[in-house]
């Protein structure tokens, strides 16, 4: 989950960096595809 974290750490610190609006939308369904990952595994975890 650590790495998880890293990753949509880094991809909210690109986001205003992104060039274009294709490069944007990209960044922003990379971060709900983490966000989700990080969220099943929270319910994995507490179950």
């Amino acid at each position: 989950m650590g790495e998880l974290v890293e990753s949509m750490l880094k991809l909210h610190k690109d986001l205003p960096k992104a060039k274009t609006p294709h490069e944007q939308e990209s960044l922003q369904r990379q971060i709900a595809a983490a966000d989700n990952q990080i969220d099943a595994l929270a319910l994995i975890c507490t179950d």
